[in-house]
């Protein structure tokens, strides 16, 4: 998967649904994707967050994207939102953390910030770099994606639900790998006094919830071949 900064819990149901967890860093970066943004509960409301990038185009590969200083407004912004929640006194430290170079790669800091997460909730899943495995590239995603399985000793690959519409069965098949995709499922919980708002940043569940009840909701999921 390409590297997304905290992403929804469904992320996080897919990294722990496997032994390693490759990050695309080397593919082109996506503007308005989800790589250096998403969304927080803000006055009972979705609300869009972006950290701020050094002249990012779809030309760039992900890892040659830098942040543009340290993102005061974001942590501002968090702080606002989540000031009154349940582990706000534990986790904001840890997002303060998370910012320790302001021009840094923002593929360094997603991958920091998804270890750092991983490592609150006991996730025990390797999380390497596809720059790191010198993959060569391939004439199409789904051969790349079978070359690093067989570069890994894989014999299972698991892909998110949207990939149904571009890898099949029958081709990793053939090459010793079973290739399944995840259906993620994000369990409602109390956030405040407001209706529940779901598919939210990690920040949030981990705001309003227990470690405990985090990780009990990486748990809903299931997996299938078709």
């Amino acid at each position: 998967m390409q590297p997304y900064f905290l992403p929804y819990i469904g992320y996080f149901q897919l990294i722990q649904a496997v032994d390693r967890f490759v990050l695309y860093d080397d593919v082109n970066y996506i503007t308005r994707g989800y790589i250096n943004r998403n969304s927080i509960l803000l006055n009972g409301q979705a609300h869009r967050f972006t950290l701020a990038v050094n002249g990012a185009s779809q030309n760039q590969l992900i890892r040659d994207v830098h942040l543009a200083g340290v993102p005061d407004k974001f942590l501002n912004t968090i702080q606002h939102a989540y000031g009154k929640a349940p582990q706000f006194s534990t986790v904001f430290p840890m997002l303060q953390a998370l910012f320790v170079q302001p021009d840094e790669s923002i593929a360094t800091l997603c991958q920091r910030a998804l270890q750092t997460v991983m490592d609150y909730l006991g996730i025990s899943t390797s999380l390497l770099t596809a720059s790191s495995l010198q993959c060569p590239r391939q004439d199409s995603a789904a051969e790349r994606l079978i070359a690093i399985c067989k570069q890994l000793g894989a014999n299972q690959y698991i892909n998110s639900p949207g990939g149904r519409e571009l890898y099949h069965h029958e081709q990793f098949a053939r090459h010793g790998i079973d290739l399944q995709f995840i259906q993620p499922q994000a369990p409602a919980y109390a956030q405040g006094k407001q209706p529940f708002v779901a598919n939210l940043s990690i920040i949030d569940p981990l705001m309003w919830c227990s470690r405990e009840q985090v990780i009990d909701m990486l748990t809903h999921y299931s997996l299938a071949r078709e």
